[in-house]
C-alpha cells in the first residue's frame, strides 16, 4: 500500500489469520484501543492489504489495497473488504498501538481514509468466509497487474515469510 504510517507499539506481530478473527477487533474496541490493524492476505487478486484505524475504540479510518492492480478502496467499501480479508484462509495480521495524537494526525494528513464509526453496524460487515467475488468487482476487466507489486508474495516466499500465509 502506498500510504505510510508510524509503526507504533507492536501489540500483535505476524499473527496467522487462524489465530486472529473479527472478534479480536471487537475486543480492541472494548479496550478503547488507539492504533491500527494491518491484514495482509493472499487473496483473489494476489496480495491484498487492509488497514483499520481505531481511536479510543472507535473505527475512524480504513483503506484496502489490491496491490497487483494499484487499487485502493476507502470508507465503507474498505471496511467491507477489511472484514472480508479477516475471513481469508491465508494471511497475517499486525496490530500497532498509537497515541491519540498520532491517530488524529494521520486522519488530518490522510483525509480520504476517514470513515464514520459504524458503531454496532460493524458486526454486519463480518464475513463468515472470504469472498473472491467481492474483490473481483473492484478490478476492471482490462486491468493488468502492476509490475512492481505483482510479485510481492513471491518475494515473501523467497525470504521464508511466505509460510506465514499458510
Amino acid at each position: 500500500m502506498v500510504l505510510n504510517f508510524p509503526v507504533g507499539d507492536a501489540v500483535v506481530h505476524l499473527a496467522p489469520l487462524s489465530q486472529f478473527d473479527a472478534e479480536r477487533v471487537f475486543e480492541l474496541q472494548k479496550q478503547k484501543f488507539s492504533g491500527y490493524l494491518v491484514a495482509t492476505i493472499e487473496g483473489a487478486s494476489g496480495v491484498e492489504e487492509g488497514l483499520l484505524f481505531l481511536l479510543e475504540g472507535k473505527v475512524v479510518a480504513c483503506a484496502y489495497s489490491l496491490d497487483a492492480f494499484d487499487i485502493i478502496s476507502y470508507a465503507q467499501t474498505g471496511l467491507q473488504l477489511f472484514f472480508n480479508a479477516l475471513a481469508a484462509p491465508n494471511g497475517i495480521v499486525d496490530v500497532y498501538g498509537l497515541s491519540r495524537q498520532q491517530v488524529e494526525l494521520i486522519l488530518a494528513l490522510e483525509e480520504k481514509i476517514g470513515v464514520e464509526d459504524p458503531g454496532s453496524g460493524l458486526r454486519s460487515l463480518v464475513a463468515k468466509r472470504y469472498s473472491a467475488e467481492l474483490v473481483q468487482k473492484l478490478i476492471p476487466k482490462e486491468s493488468r497487474p502492476a509490475a512492481a507489486d505483482s510479485r510481492k508474495f513471491e518475494v515473501l516466499k523467497k525470504i521464508e515469510l511466505g509460510e506465514l500465509f499458510k
